[in-house]
């Protein structure tokens, strides 16, 4: 079978006339060499119809200008279309497929991609990683730093940054069975982050490569020990203080302060207590500064303070006057209890320096026993005493007392100084309100007691000599 040929010029039409010239139609011969096809061919368009063809540089899908190759609509519902294809192609097959489709993707085939590498869009356009960003499809697992990742995400190889600013700190994450959970490393020789191992569950800090801190299985907290005992267990071996507050307040009674909750029978919070530190006066400094120290508890809802240790190293309790120097002071009666049992058990002891000097002690489970050091190794024995002129020169008053204005009697302390003044505690001349001494001069009545002793051995001894003397009178008179 020969070739019907039509010249006509680039881009003319040829003119066709059938039977009935109504019938007549024209068609459109592009301005190219190559085989046209027409809606009436029934077979498979084929490289060779299209090689040289107008969409040898195709025009958009779906018009007539020619392009790069660019899609100008495709979604899910659309169909691949245009002037010049088949009935055929009106409903075309999916891409790279036969099956009549709407036109969405099967499949696409690239001889460049690797099995598992995620795609990604790179400065080129579509590109490929590599077996450092991995996807196992079979296990849902992705892998960064690795092509075999063993867990749902797994990172491996180098330090990965996580914080910009600080490039020498990353993210480890391991399979679970490793010592290493969070980690950052200064250099090879000084480590410091935060590990965990999963052997005992607990997790340790590290700096300079040694542990700092630690919580264990069951939430307790070491800090300078890795076997906690408590719930928060510090150990510090040095002499600086283990644990340390700072207050930035400046003014009289501004300091930092430690706070104590309990529960309420709704499991509620209350302020329960509070141990503070404030400042003896406003805006001191450094070098002249004073504090006391202050500690309160609660009485039916109120938080008062209870206890007192103030700048001169005094104990106050239940008041926060001071009384005097070195002392304890208290605003009402208070009652020591000890658990030490048996006679001559000690419930307080008096030193001086290393030196016991006094102490009181129970007797017989019933009593007490007030006790001044009488030690015969810490003395130096000048003879047996006889002289009576304490007692002699002792005068004991009646007197009432100025507060409650009771009878009473005793001595004078400043008229017991010139007798026995080793018995006499000075005071002050300082006077209250009321008019009565601040501090007052005080006598201790036991340093009277060897005085009285001795006395009473002189008047015995005289009671004998004079008793001889009346028996012999008594002989010389017959009696």
């Amino acid at each position: 079978m020969g070739q019907l040929v039509f010249q006509a010029t680039a881009g003319g039409q040829v003119a066709l006339v059938g039977p009935n010239p109504s019938s007549n139609f024209s068609l459109n011969v592009p301005a190219v060499n190559g085989t046209l096809v027409t809606t009436g061919d029934t077979g498979t368009v084929t490289n060779t119809m299209l090689a040289a063809s107008a969409y040898n540089t195709p025009g958009a899908i779906g018009s007539g200008t020619a392009n790069t190759g660019a899609f100008t609509t495709l979604s899910a519902s659309s169909t691949v279309s245009g002037t010049g294809f088949s009935t055929y192609l009106a409903s075309p097959p999916a891409i790279g497929g036969t099956t009549p489709s709407t036109g969405k993707f099967t499949s696409i085939t690239n001889t460049g991609l690797t099995s598992g590498y995620v795609v990604f869009a790179g400065t080129g356009g579509l590109e490929s990683g590599s077996s450092n960003l991995f996807w196992d499809n079979a296990n849902a697992r992705l892998g960064l730093g690795t092509s075999s990742p063993i867990a749902t995400l797994d990172i491996r190889g180098t330090p990965y940054v996580i914080n910009a600013t600080n490039p020498t700190s990353w993210l480890s994450v391991d399979t679970g069975i490793s010592t290493h959970s969070l980690y950052s490393q200064f250099n090879t020789s000084n480590n410091a982050g935060v590990f965990g191992t999963y052997t005992s569950d607990p997790i340790y800090f590290v700096t300079g490569n040694t542990e700092r801190m630690r919580i264990n299985s069951i939430g307790s907290v070491g800090i300078g020990t890795t076997s906690p005992q408590n719930i928060l267990h510090i150990y510090q071996n040095t002499t600086y203080p283990t644990i340390r507050i700072d207050g930035t307040g400046t003014a009289s009674n501004q300091g930092p302060n430690i706070g104590f909750r309990c529960g309420d029978s709704a499991g509620v919070p209350w302020e329960a207590g509070y141990i503070t530190v404030r400042n003896t006066f406003s805006n001191q400094t450094a070098a002249s500064a004073s504090s006391y120290m202050d500690f309160y508890t609660s009485n039916a809802g109120t938080v008062d303070v209870r206890a007192r240790i103030d700048s001169s190293g005094n104990l106050l309790v239940g008041t926060t006057s001071v009384y005097g120097k070195n002392t304890v002071a208290a605003s009402s009666s208070y009652v020591y209890a000890s658990t030490s049992v048996g006679n001559g058990a000690d419930h307080f002891i008096f030193k001086s320096d290393s030196t016991t000097v006094g102490s009181i002690t129970r007797v017989a489970n019933t009593g007490v026993a007030y006790n001044v050091t009488s030690d015969q190794r810490l003395k130096t024995d000048n003879g047996v005493c006889t002289d009576i002129s304490v007692i002699d020169n002792t005068v004991v008053h009646n007197f009432t007392w100025k507060q409650n204005n009771l009878s009473d009697i005793g001595v004078f302390a400043q008229e017991a100084q010139k007798v026995k003044p080793n018995a006499v505690h000075e005071g002050t001349d300082e006077v209250g309100e009321n008019g009565l001494p601040t501090n007052p001069w005080g006598v201790d009545y036991s340093k009277y007691v060897p005085d009285l002793i001795v006395y009473c051995q002189q008047l015995k001894k005289t009671a004998q000599e004079q008793q001889a003397i009346i028996e012999q009178l008594k002989t010389k008179v017959g009696l």
